[in-house]
């Protein structure tokens, strides 16, 4: 999701400044004394609510402000893995590298077709492991887009840096990264438009 705001934030009767982040599974609360982690579990998602500029998540409140409202809708509706990712009915998906099963289940069930040979205008699906295939990264077809599968995690063998570099060193443009499943992200790349 990644909204982030510099905002007020109470807890209880304690008030502070932070840092408030919106993620996918969590509300971050940070550069505060208030600092926390509010997981979105599904009673949480549900029992969320607006009181003015005020976003509620049981005992934090949060002030958002005039986008309170895509705030609570984010967090009672959010974007399904595949809707993050751009993929849909018809699109067509080239694979290349090991993809785990979940993903490539991911791929299928969003209607997208894997295919064996990219056109212009296609997805290319990368997956990394290693340093050594971030070096063979190829490149998506005119008008396509790249996304890199890799690890996730601090311990992760591919980190961020590391393809963001290989892939701007190849003239991509990096355009977001979403969590696909437990064990690994994807990051997109595109052509810089002329």
């Amino acid at each position: 999701m990644g909204k982030e705001l510099l905002t007020t934030v109470v807890v209880g009767t304690e008030q502070a400044e932070a840092t408030v982040r919106l993620e996918s599974d969590a509300v971050l609360v940070s550069n505060s004394p208030l600092r926390r982690k509010v997981l979105l579990s599904p009673t949480l998602r549900t029992e969320a609510a607006r009181h003015g500029p005020w976003l509620v998540l049981g005992e934090l409140r949060v002030r958002v402000g005039k986008d309170v409202e895509a705030w609570l809708s984010a967090i009672q509706a959010p974007k399904s893995v595949a809707q993050k990712l751009g993929l849909g009915p018809g699109m067509r998906v080239q694979v290349r590298g090991a993809i785990p099963d979940d993903v490539k289940a991911l791929v299928e069930g969003s209607g997208a077709a894997i295919v064996r040979s990219a056109k212009p205008g296609d997805w290319l699906l990368a997956a990394v492991s290693s340093p050594k295939d971030v070096a063979a990264l190829p490149l998506p077809p005119e008008g396509g887009v790249l996304w890199i599968l890799r690890p996730k995690g601090p311990d992760s063998p591919v980190p961020e840096a590391l393809t963001r570099e290989a892939a701007r060193a190849k003239g991509l443009k990096d355009v977001k990264v979403v969590g696909v499943s437990v064990t690994h992200s994807a990051e997109k790349y595109v052509w810089p438009k002329r």
